[in-house]
């Protein structure tokens, strides 16, 4: 079917949301997410350590997938 616009707790600007499934029992929305919000701690005139840059890389929200989920109730909400 075509894809639906599942509203900001699903669309984050900027971040791609791909593999919505629910779960076997129908209350929840299982997603990927590529949220970048560590983005923000890298300042151009800064200097970083590599410990830095490791940390953020491997902190969630790092612009690689992360899994999220959300009440399976938001697909009525958005259901045409």
């Amino acid at each position: 079917s075509e894809a639906v616009d599942m509203g900001a707790v699903v669309n984050v600007p900027g971040a791609g949301a791909t593999s919505a499934t629910v779960s076997p029992d129908g209350r929840v929305l299982f997603f990927g997410s590529t949220r970048h919000r560590l983005i923000d701690r890298l300042k151009p005139e800064s200097r970083y350590t590599l410990g830095l840059i490791q940390s953020i890389v491997d902190e969630p929200e790092n612009g690689s997938s992360d899994i999220y989920w959300v009440d399976a109730g938001i697909l009525d909400e958005v259901s045409p």
